[in-house]
């Protein structure tokens, strides 16, 4: 169907929609990017209350990181999913259908996290001794991530009431609410570590406490704060399974992509095991403790540009869907190049946060520094692909991810066995398929006629 007829469709007060300006977009993006920070304050908490147990502690989390976020995989499959419908609906401006559709994120989020709980607890130790852990470590590790799976339903509710919240365009209670939950996470960890020496395991229990009251907070803000959403009454609550499948259809190439990239790290581990444990206090160190602050900033931007895009493919305004990701992409350039020059200079201070281990600043310092490199390369290839997943179509996405993730393995491979780099030859990989990810992005939102696929998928969606 020609883009014009669907086009046509779109009652005229609703092709009144605007590519966003600069400032609109920083409404949007910057408290969102603040709320992914406050909410990636839960492993730089976790990975510094470790740090005052033990260096074996902290090498634990490391170790736990990637599983960490292969589950953060499951989150995003209803979590991206639930933001691109609610979005579009928004844009659409058919407040009761984002409702129930909201609704059906939640149910689809419950759906996914309660069998992955289960299978989580169960393999959690062999798992974790699979990829390289040993000792003290395994037995830490195995700990703390077998108590994260005791609460993982409960930690993906927040996930998904802040991408709700997002779909509207409402970043600010999003941030207030992570403020909140960040602070009682801070409290509840220091009294664990300090008054109760309840170790990893306390730590865990820490964060399910305080994200199931933000998530709380949250469900009812929806519902009864300012500008509800009118979700149906709780107990009426059914499978719609066309809504589902959508939600999945949009969701599943960023979960796999996540997922991908996640996976590749664990086997990767397995490669990092042979240069000692302390290898993964690098990989905690500077991934979770350092350098995902400044993704949590691209976060933020990608987000906004999924739902602004979703918002423009529903107003039937699919013509200003790319521009709105350059608009987005140009407004977080200059905070992405900030933090990489931070990491680039000023790796020292930042490091010394976690650890006075000498052999762990050593290896966290080259990471670092390759990773303020391909920070850059991340912006064009996570902005863009985001705003293809808000608009409806994230299939090619997907397609650049998955084989530059899948790249990593070989090269790493190849350059630990054919080089004298040793534990840098890893982060070498990472940096090479990282721009060449950015690279194949750029050229895809800048060529493809994906906006005009996204419309088309929305008109056979509607009807």
């Amino acid at each position: 169907m020609p883009l014009a007829s669907c086009s046509d469709s779109v009652p005229e007060g609703l092709r009144s929609w605007q590519p966003p300006t600069r400032s609109q977009i920083l409404k949007l993006a910057l408290p969102a990017a603040g709320s992914f920070i406050l909410s990636n304050f839960y492993n730089i908490n976790d990975l510094y209350f470790a740090g005052r147990i033990s260096q074996d502690a902290n090498n634990a989390i490391g170790l736990c990181m990637m599983v960490l976020i292969f589950n953060a995989a499951f989150i995003v499959l209803a979590s991206r999913g639930a933001l691109s419908l609610v979005a579009r609906l928004t844009g659409a401006r058919d407040t009761e259908a984002a409702g129930r559709a909201a609704a059906q994120g939640i149910l689809l989020s419950f759906c996914i996290t309660i069998p992955v709980a289960v299978l989580g607890w169960l393999i959690a130790p062999h798992l974790l001794a699979w990829m390289g852990g040993r000792d003290e470590v395994l037995l830490l590790a195995t700990r703390y991530l077998r108590m994260i799976y005791l609460g993982f339903p409960v930690l993906a509710f927040q996930p998904m009431i802040d991408s709700i919240f997002l779909a509207r365009g409402n970043s600010r209670t999003v941030f207030q609410n992570q403020l909140m939950a960040t602070g009682l996470n801070t409290a509840l960890n220091t009294v664990v570590v300090f008054a109760l020496h309840g170790g990893l395991a306390g730590i865990a229990a820490a964060s399910i406490l305080s994200r199931a009251i933000a998530g709380a907070r949250g469900f009812w803000l929806l519902t009864r704060g300012r500008n509800p959403l009118p979700l149906p009454p709780v107990l009426s609550w059914r499978p719609r399974i066309s809504t589902l499948l959508e939600m999945i259809r949009v969701g599943i190439p960023a979960s796999l992509s996540v997922a991908f990239y996640s996976g590749i790290f664990m086997v990767l581990n397995r490669l990092l095991s042979r240069f000692g444990q302390e290898a993964f206090g690098v990989l905690g160190i500077g991934i979770r403790g350092i350098e995902s602050i400044g993704f949590m900033v691209l976060m933020g931007f990608g987000v906004a540009a999924s739902a602004l895009s979703g918002q423009a493919i529903g107003a039937g305004r699919a013509d200003s869907a790319r521009l709105t990701g350059w608009r987005v992409t140009s407004a977080a350039l200059p905070i992405a190049l900030f933090f990489s020059l931070v990491w680039w200079f000023l790796p020292l201070p930042l490091i010394g946060l976690y650890t006075q281990d000498p052999r762990v600043t050593e290896l966290t310092v080259v990471y670092l520094r390759m990773a303020a490199i391909a920070n850059l390369f991340q912006l064009i290839e996570n902005i863009p692909g985001d705003c293809l997943s808000g608009a409806g179509v994230p299939r090619r996405q997907f397609m650049v991810s998955v084989p530059g993730n899948l790249l990593r393995i070989p090269l790493a491979w190849g350059l630990v066995e054919y080089t004298s780099l040793g534990i840098n030859a890893v982060w070498l990989a990472i940096l090479i398929s990282a721009v060449l990810k950015g690279l194949a992005m750029l050229a895809v939102f800048r060529f493809a006629d994906w906006p005009e696929e996204a419309a088309r998928k929305l008109h056979r969606a509607l009807d």
